[in-house]
């Protein structure tokens, strides 16, 4: 896919690239090399639109984030913005403040903090 937007770029420049959960079921190391290629593709003029069930890696490359329950836009702006315990509690059902540390002792990761190792 992103072969084709690349050669239709060449000739018509910067457009729309649309991504439906791309990252699921990938490892995280194609987690960052994909979300990165997004990223760079929105810093040369494109628009990105990503879906992301990950609110982690949504926090961690979005400009904006768009929050949906039940088909309807519920909240709309950049992730501290949008991801507050409000809204985790409105959209989700749950009770969870953002940025909370997990139980003592549970190992958790933050993608978001992750950089791609060079070879």
């Amino acid at each position: 896919m992103l072969v084709q937007l690349w050669a239709s770029e060449a000739l018509h420049g910067p457009g729309l690239l649309l991504l439906d959960e791309p990252i699921a079921a990938q490892d995280l190391a194609h987690q960052l090399e994909l979300l990165q290629v997004a990223r760079r593709h929105a810093q040369a003029g494109a628009t990105v639109v990503l879906v992301l069930h990950d609110l982690n890696w949504a926090a961690g490359v979005a400009d904006r984030i768009l929050a949906m329950r039940q088909g309807r836009i519920h909240a709309d702006g950049p992730p501290p913005a949008v991801l507050t315990r409000a809204l985790l509690a409105e959209v989700f059902d749950i009770d969870l403040e953002p940025g909370a540390v997990p139980a003592p002792g549970e190992p958790f990761i933050l993608p978001q903090l992750a950089r791609a190792r060079r070879h």
